[in-house]
């Protein structure tokens, strides 16, 4: 995980949609058995 610094900081609504994304993202790469 990179390092939040106070001028990267994301909303909440933002950091929930990045993260489903992101998961979206590692479902298609390695399968959803793998992720948690």
């Amino acid at each position: 995980m990179p390092e939040i610094s106070k001028e990267n900081v994301i909303d909440k609504d933002g950091m929930v949609e990045a993260r489903k994304e992101t998961v979206q993202i590692a479902k298609r790469i390695f399968g959803e058995e793998n992720i948690y």
